[in-house]
């Protein structure tokens, strides 16, 4: 039984015997960040693996940025300046969260 697996046209192809199987990036991105925020929930509620769970929160939101820019089609200034903007203002109310108490 042979396992051949190859990446054309922004799918993944595995053939095994007569059977295959295509994927796309967006399916893709769906299980790698269901399976991150599915362990990241379990996680975070164990009282015994939550801070090592709380330290990987950064790299889960770098993952997630990631897999929606990668998935995004139409690039344009909108979608440029949109998450600039939310991440300036996310940062600057969090400073006036953390400052005010």
């Amino acid at each position: 039984m042979s396992l051949k697996i190859k990446y054309e046209q922004e799918n993944l192809i595995i053939k095994s015997g007569e059977k295959q199987w295509h994927f796309t990036r967006e399916l893709i991105s769906v299980v790698i960040l269901s399976l991150f925020y599915g362990f990241g929930t379990l996680g975070i509620s164990l009282p015994i693996t939550r801070d090592i769970f709380a330290v990987l929160t950064p790299f889960n939101l770098v993952l997630s940025l990631g897999l929606v820019l990668y998935n995004h089609k139409e690039w344009s200034n909108i979608f440029v300046i949109t998450p600039i903007l939310c991440g300036v203002i996310g940062y600057f109310s969090e400073v006036f969260a953390v400052q005010t108490g």
